[in-house]
């Protein structure tokens, strides 16, 4: 389980992170003083994602890595891709 989190968690990160900054370039339009709070949002921003990566840096370093295979390549066990593959209707069936 924890290998699929690994494998997982930097694409739910690069989907999630992209419309948070827009929001908050949008929200900061309607501030008093957008100048001063753009400069503390970017400055907090900067110091969150050099945290951020410190501790995945510490944390790779940390945890052990092992050369099992994830769950879903494990041998005999089936991909729910072909299971997919072969149950998708092809033209014949569509008629087309």
């Amino acid at each position: 389980m924890t290998t699929v989190l690994r494998e997982v968690t930097p694409h739910a990160r690069a989907i999630a992170l992209p419309p948070s900054g827009v929001i908050v370039a949008i929200l900061l339009l309607f501030t008093p003083r957008p100048r001063q709070s753009a400069g503390a949002v970017l400055s907090g921003w900067t110091v969150g994602i050099a945290g951020a990566s410190g501790v995945s840096v510490a944390l790779t370093s940390v945890i052990d890595l092992s050369d099992e295979p994830a769950l879903a390549a494990a041998p005999g066990r089936r991909r729910p891709v072909r299971r997919s593959a072969r149950r998708w209707p092809t033209e014949e069936q569509h008629g087309g």
